[in-house]
């Protein structure tokens, strides 16, 4: 950085700001979003940097064993990234740690599974695998919350895209986890009612973080396409579920709501 007034022979300044090449600010993030990754970075091979929205301050290092292929496909809305099946090195590392925790958190995401035992999306906190997690089960869609584990008994095994929105509130003494397949309510019911998610904790896309810094393992792999991945720490209403099902947006979508 240079003062003005000692500025060397032929070097020119250039003011940045906030605004962005569109002319306008970046967007508000809404309130309780911690994560929002359109995952639309191409290539993305081993090591690709796959950047969050410019409004929330996050991004996902890709870490694969297949070196330079590029596993940019195209998504739900742009491009997406595709899992390989049962390999432990598949996975999106979130850093640096999200500001996630407390009595409420929201996951919102397309996926194209090709697979019926599965890890989607998992947040773990040293000495705590299972604060929260979502994952395919025998073909139904499962959530673990702060150490318990509830099968929904929604079927989810399909080679074509689907959007699952799971909001979950801890304050609430029963029906307290919801979720939405398409926009539409799928399931409602109880799951550690009065249980809290501790912060701090680490994110990854496409596997089971069974230890913080601990080995993956293939049989916990995702299998498939992510595209379009939010996270939030409130709960989302059903008009946001179906917001988060019908478009792309950005971390703004659900500002004021």
């Amino acid at each position: 950085v240079y003062l003005a007034d000692t500025l060397p022979a032929g070097v020119t300044v250039q003011i940045s700001s906030s605004v962005g090449s569109s002319g306008q600010a970046p967007p508000v993030p809404s309130a309780g979003n911690v994560l929002w990754m359109h995952l639309d970075e191409n290539p993305a091979q081993n090591g690709a940097i796959l950047a969050r929205h410019s409004c929330v301050e996050v991004d996902g290092l890709f870490v694969t064993d297949n070196g330079a292929t590029n596993r940019s496909v195209v998504g739900r809305f742009g491009q997406a990234v595709s899992f390989v099946d049962n390999d432990d090195d598949d996975h999106v590392i979130v850093t640096p740690t999200v500001a996630f925790g407390g009595q409420a958190a929201s996951v919102g995401l397309w996926m194209k599974a090709v697979d019926g035992n599965e890890t989607v999306l998992s947040y773990a906190v040293s000495g705590a695998s299972d604060e929260f997690v979502v994952g395919i089960v025998g073909g139904i869609l499962t959530i673990r919350v702060d150490g318990s584990t509830l099968n929904t008994g929604v079927s989810f095994v399909s080679g074509n895209w689907r959007h699952v929105a799971v909001t979950w509130n801890g304050a609430a003494v029963s029906n307290n986890l919801t979720i939405y397949l398409d926009g539409v309510q799928a399931y409602q019911g109880t799951l550690s009612s009065g249980g809290t998610i501790a912060a701090g904790g680490v994110t990854v896309l496409g596997q089971y973080l069974g230890t913080v810094n601990g080995a993956f393992v293939g049989a916990d792999a995702f299998g498939g396409e992510l595209d379009e991945v939010v996270l939030f720490n409130r709960v989302l209403t059903r008009c946001q579920a179906l917001l988060l099902a019908t478009q792309p947006g950005d971390c703004a979508l659900l500002a004021g709501q």
